[in-house]
């Protein structure tokens, strides 16, 4: 018999003996032994214990007994009778009327009595504070009937949260004793989808029968192994459902061990990955279209940058020509309107490209042995004069203690310093910008430090949160007013951090805004320290070179598009001596054979025999012209291109659209190596 309820806890009370009904010693003696074993039992194990005679007087009970039972007055009633209906009315066994659970306690041990057996009955209860009882109630010796009363509410949490966590993890688990082939198997997250008695036989084989035919062997071993090693295992097997589904369940398998180090049983707690697995595949799917969508849409913007370059080139090259080489205040003006309104067309498609490719992890640092100072004095040449253009003093300075050269990808590096400059010119019209190279930190902790000052419009506390932040500007107005993508500093902080450094930003509005960038210094050269003051000693350092003289030159143009033989021609026209015009390849080798060539100007992508091949070829030749200066044309703006370029053996890269300055920028540096190469 069971019967659930509540029940109350309390404290424990002293034992209770209750009057024993004869006048013989020996009797009495002896049931008070019994009584003492049964109190020693008790307090081993924790359990309570009554003593009820046939009439139902209570003859004994311990201290544990009222303890668990909670019994206000401390003590049990001398009738079994009413302490049932005291238990009852408390509601340890649930609603109803407190005679009838008298009654039916009361033919329970009745039929106990006459049934003379060993029979043990449970009746389980709940305490009103929740705890769990039962009580074990058997017929003895001398006709009385012995009642012990057990805590079970750490078995029942237990129970309950192993419960809980099967369902919720769609777990299960079962149980073989390798001695009496006892298998236990609990499963309920699996039963919605097997017939309803499925597991319900507690058989192995039926389990393993339902193993997918491709994993039964691999399982059998798993077990076999586990049993051998008396190691856990870990298995993923498939079980087959009634609708030929398979289920994938992932099995860790654990021995259990005797006192003689044998392998006694194994115990299996198994999960049900089957959706898991599932929605890692869908996820795996959506992950490689997205990468495919990124990939075509890089390869696009690849494409789209390629060809809007070569337009743009004939119309910011053409602008740059007349402006030059026609000196006419009315025109000048629209000049200069068209070529800055082309440049912003390449510079929004170039931007988001190098977004693009920076996430999809496509750049790749090429560090070298370079000049940091070369890199920020050119840069800052080159903006010079859109700076002056402004109305800006544009000024940089180079600290002493900066290496002369150290490892690091120069490319990448004098990207962040034009995004920097562009920003700081775009947004201090009249004002003033100053850039500042210096290394700080000694032998252990050397860095570069490069400090780029405006004395703009600013930023407030709100707008330098999203400075970084992809497509984003510091408001509408900006954006309406200066135009761009918003992707210039995130692009900058991106390839800060691939080179392993750091960009920080202070800015008030209406007081400028200063943007340092750190880098570590990759070079046995120590560095004298220098504090944070260097930020702020700037030294104006403005100088403009002593022009130089190209009348000499004889230029090799080696391109597909005319346009561009009209674009180089124009800019180059009354500078040079003499511009000749191949192409392709395979003509400009022919050139060189014939002629005599300063420079050749090669473009990339060309029909028949292309720059790179040509170049090869030239530098291979061990002719007259192997080693002619080669300043490749590519549209194409990243910095893989140039490097690449450089790496075959032209000796400097041009992107398009193509500028007069950028031209004779580079005859300079390619005929100053030259001129060292000759010494």
């Amino acid at each position: 018999m069971v019967l659930e309820t509540d029940f109350a806890e309390k404290a424990p009370a002293e034992a209770h003996v209750g009057r024993v009904p004869t006048n013989d010693r020996r009797i009495l003696t002896r049931r008070t032994e019994d009584f003492h074993w049964i109190e020693r039992i008790s307090d081993l194990t924790g359990d309570g214990c009554f003593v009820v005679a046939s009439t139902m007087q209570i003859e004994y009970a311990n201290a544990n007994a009222v303890h668990l039972l909670d019994l206000e007055d401390g003590a049990p009633p001398a009738d079994f009778a009413l302490l049932v209906k005291e238990l009852a009315r408390a509601g340890y066994f649930g609603p109803g009327d407190p005679d009838v659970f008298v009654a039916l306690f009361t033919d329970m041990l009745t039929n106990q009595r006459l049934r003379q057996s060993g029979e043990t009955q449970l009746i389980k209860a709940i305490t009103p504070t929740g705890r769990h009882i039962e009580m074990h109630m058997t017929h003895g010796r001398d006709d009385r009937y012995l009642l012990f009363v057990r805590d079970r509410t750490q078995i029942f949490l237990e129970r309950q949260a192993l419960a809980t966590a099967l369902e919720l993890g769609d777990s299960g688990y079962w149980y073989l004793n390798l001695e009496t082939q006892e298998f236990l198997i609990r499963a309920e997250a699996l039963q919605a989808h097997f017939a309803p008695n499925t597991f319900a036989g507690n058989d192995m084989d039926s389990l393993r029968k339902r193993l997918h035919p491709d994993d039964r062997a691999r399982a059998d071993a798993a077990i076999t192994d586990s049993i051998r090693t008396k190691s856990p295992t870990t298995i993923v097997a498939r079980l087959i459902d009634d609708n030929k589904e398979a289920h994938w369940l992932r099995s860790h398998i654990k021995p259990e061990l005797d006192e003689t180090n044998r392998v006694r049983s194994l115990i299996c707690y198994f999960t049900d990955i089957t959706t898991q697995l599932r929605v890692q595949d869908e996820l795996r799917a959506a992950q490689e279209r997205a990468e495919r969508a990124l990939k075509g849409k890089n390869a696009f913007l690849s494409r789209l940058s390629h060809e809007v370059r070569t337009p743009m080139n004939a119309v910011i090259g053409m602008a740059d020509a007349l402006l030059h080489h026609h000196n006419d205040p009315t025109i000048n003006p629209k000049l200069t309107l068209i070529q800055d309104s082309a440049e912003k067309i390449v510079r929004l498609v170039d931007e988001t490209l190098q977004h693009s490719k920076l996430e999809e992890e496509e750049i790749e640092l090429n560090p070298r042995e370079a000049s940091p100072a070369e890199v920020v004095s050119q840069a800052c040449a080159m903006w010079n004069e859109q700076a002056t253009r402004a109305g800006t003093t544009l000024t940089c300075t180079i600290k002493e203690g900066v290496p002369e050269h150290i490892l690091f990808d120069d490319f990448r590096f004098e990207q962040c310093l034009n995004n920097l400059l562009s920003n700081a010119v775009k947004f201090t019209e009249g004002g003033r910008v100053d850039v500042v190279l210096a290394a700080s930190g000694g032998v252990n902790s050397r860095q570069l430090v490069l400090a780029v000052r405006d004395t703009g419009i600013g930023m407030d506390s709100e707008q330098l949160k999203q400075v970084f932040v992809p497509y984003k500007q510091a408001d509408k107005s900006i954006s309406s007013r200066y135009g761009g993508t918003g992707l210039g500093m995130a692009i900058t902080k991106d390839l800060v951090e691939l080179m392993e450094g750091r960009i920080t930003v202070r800015s008030k509005p209406g007081e400028g805004t200063i943007f340092v960038l750190t880098l570590p210094i990759a070079t046995a050269q120590d560095t004298k320290t220098m504090s944070n003051a260097l930020v702020g000693d700037i030294l104006q350092t403005s100088q403009t070179a002593e022009p130089s003289d190209y009348s000499d030159m004889r230029i090799l143009l080696v391109d597909d598009n005319k346009t561009n033989h009209t674009v180089v021609t124009s800019l180059l026209g009354t500078l040079v001596g003499h511009i000749d015009t191949a192409l392709n390849g395979e003509e400009a080798i022919e050139r060189l054979k014939q002629e005599t060539f300063d420079v050749v100007l090669m473009d990339i992508h060309m029909p028949v025999m292309d720059g790179i091949e040509a170049t090869l070829a030239i530098r291979s030749s061990h002719a007259s012209y192997a080693d002619v200066p080669i300043v490749a044309l590519t549209a194409d703006p990243q910095y893989q291109q140039a490097r690449l370029c450089k790496n075959i053996g032209m000796d400097d890269a041009l992107a398009k659209p193509i500028r007069l300055s950028n031209l004779l920028q580079s005859f300079d540096r390619v005929r100053h190596v030259e001129m060292q190469h000759a010494a």
